[in-house]
């Protein structure tokens, strides 16, 4: 489906039902990082997230790569 949806729809693939579960894993995945943030923190308030915050982990991600799993999380 990341390739080539229209290929994948051709086949068969029903790519809105994988779309869907690919957005709700990575949504289960930021609840839990949520939840762990504000149980190592003891609060989750909205100054905690700044730009910068956002910022350092979108590099950490970039350097460590993006199409590799291993890469984002050494």
């Amino acid at each position: 489906v990341r390739e080539n949806e229209i290929a994948a729809e051709a086949m068969g693939i029903d790519t809105t039902k994988y779309k869907v579960l690919a957005f709700t894993i990575g949504a289960a995945f930021a609840g839990i990082a949520g939840c762990l943030f504000s149980h190592y923190f003891y609060i989750a308030h909205p100054a905690s997230f700044t730009f910068m915050k956002s910022f350092d982990i979108l590099t950490m991600v970039v350097l460590g790569g993006l199409g590799s799993i291993t890469g984002s999380i050494t």
